[in-house]
């Protein structure tokens, strides 16, 4: 049996039709998905930026009352109405508002304040501000120089006002004189074209200053206000009610040179306190003092 070959012929015409239907093909594959990419990148966008998906709807404030409170409420909501993107969008979007520029002006307005954070409740709607203020660690004071008499006054001008600082020295708040208190006042030349928001005193100075209260406070010594001359870089001078003074080296302990004046005071100086026009402990180990 004999079987013949079969031959099979391709005609030109219509391998190019069947490329054009794949193209075709193709073509619409494509066109359907930049369609649905762009849907897909419609909707993104109105989540992101038009639905109340992520639109702040309420701000609450946490840490402080009364006035206070609102003001800070006030200050987010205006902060909230500012446009963007040519006037299309708000900050009352999660996205965009902007944490660390509130922040700088609230701390800015308010320096009492010592941080204030930010917690986004979106399931809720809800900004959640919560605010912590400074403690104060003493008050400070200006104090003038008197070239003439050379002597420092230790009395304001009626024109100055004393501040509280914190523990870094950072000045935030008005004060009254406290002097005797449990605050550490500190009269200080160098006060002058200082106030709110600024950096009173050298970390260092105040740490010693602090150290040297507490000391006093456990001696139960009728000292606790501080005087810092303009000359004065490696002293602080101690006042006492009744006129005197104690000189302190900064580069001493604090605590140790008030135990050595409450020993002087107590075992060696005793009734002749009231006579007395210095102390001076600067030198390392020993108590040097005059009467008047």
């Amino acid at each position: 049996m004999f079987f013949k070959k079969k031959k099979y012929h391709f005609r030109p015409d219509y391998l190019s039709e069947r490329i054009l239907k794949q193209k075709r093909n193709f073509k619409k594959k494509i066109f359907i998905s930049a369609i649905f990419c762009a849907l897909l990148l419609a909707a993104f966008f109105y989540v992101i930026f038009f639905s109340s998906i992520l639109k702040i709807e309420r701000v609450s404030i946490l840490g402080v009352n009364g006035d206070q409170s609102e003001n800070l409420k006030e200050m987010c909501l205006r902060a909230m109405d500012e446009r963007i993107f040519f006037g299309w969008i708000g900050r009352n979007n999660f996205l965009f508002f902007s944490e660390e520029k509130i922040s700088n002006q609230i701390r800015e307005k308010f320096p009492e304040l010592k941080s204030v954070d930010f917690q986004k409740k979106i399931k809720t709607r809800a900004l959640l501000v919560s605010i912590s203020g400074r403690d104060a660690s003493a008050v400070w004071c200006p104090a003038w120089f008197d070239p003439s008499s050379s002597s420092t006054l230790t009395a304001q001008p009626e024109n100055e006002k004393c501040f509280f600082i914190d523990e870094q020295g950072f000045v935030f708040q008005e004060a009254p004189i406290l002097s005797g208190s449990m605050f550490a006042t500190i009269f200080d030349v160098s006060f002058a074209g200082k106030g709110l928001g600024s950096t009173g005193l050298e970390k260092s100075k105040l740490d010693f200053i602090l150290e040297a209260k507490k000391e006093i406070i456990s001696k139960n010594l009728d000292l606790g206000d501080f005087l810092i001359r303009p000359e004065s870089t490696a002293e602080i001078e101690l006042l006492s009610p009744d006129g005197w003074r104690v000189y302190l080296d900064l580069a001493s302990s604090a605590a140790t040179q008030i135990d050595s004046l409450a020993r002087a005071l107590t075992e060696e100086i005793k009734e002749k306190k009231n006579q007395l026009e210095y102390v001076d402990l600067r030198v390392p180990g020993r108590i040097y003092y005059k009467l008047k």
